[in-house]
């Protein structure tokens, strides 16, 4: 089976597997991206035909387009993915992806908020009213737990252990289990 024949099963893969459609979306860009390059440099058709030396290439590639390392990370996880699938499927004896370490990244520490632009948030809403009433509660919540905005919209009220307040669980990102206490 050849590689663009591949990549389709292994999308179709990753969505009864339940991968979120952002991903699936994020992994059929990588994808293309990695066969544009591997048409133009005359990269095998076959899986099984990769070594190290095609996965530098293309990381080559990808960082003379001065990507930013983020990109670079994602395009390198996202094709290694697909050659563990192969991989797992019995496609290829050996992913030359996993043999490459992945571009390192810059830890970025999220920095707090000062407790005087805590306050400002929070006086800007009329409490009086119902709309700031409710932001207000909806930005304690996002401060006191941590959860992403995304993750706070979801929350249902069968989310909230009422015997203990404070602590609940809701879906996080990508369909995981979020939780606060």
């Amino acid at each position: 089976m050849g590689i663009d024949e591949l990549i389709g099963t292994y999308l179709t893969a990753c969505a009864v597997e339940g991968k979120s459609a952002n991903t699936i979306f994020s992994y059929r860009a990588s994808l293309a991206d990695f066969r544009r390059v591997g048409n133009r440099l005359g990269f095998p058709d076959s899986p099984d035909g990769y070594t190290v030396r095609e996965v530098y290439a293309f990381l080559e590639e990808v960082q003379r387009r001065e990507a930013k390392p983020a990109y670079q990370y994602r395009r390198h996880r996202e094709v290694k993915a697909f050659f563990s699938w192969c991989r797992r499927m019995g496609y290829v004896e050996e992913n030359a992806f996993a043999r490459v370490p992945l571009v390192k990244l810059e830890q970025q520490i999220v920095q707090p908020f000062k407790e005087q632009e805590v306050q400002r948030l929070l006086s800007s809403q009329d409490t009086a009213r119902y709309t700031g009433c409710r932001n207000y509660a909806v930005f304690l919540f996002l401060l006191d737990t941590g959860v992403r905005a995304s993750e706070c919209v979801s929350v249902l009220l069968e989310d909230v252990d009422w015997e203990r307040p404070g602590s609940g669980c809701c879906t996080g990102r990508g369909r995981s289990s979020a939780g606060w206490e």
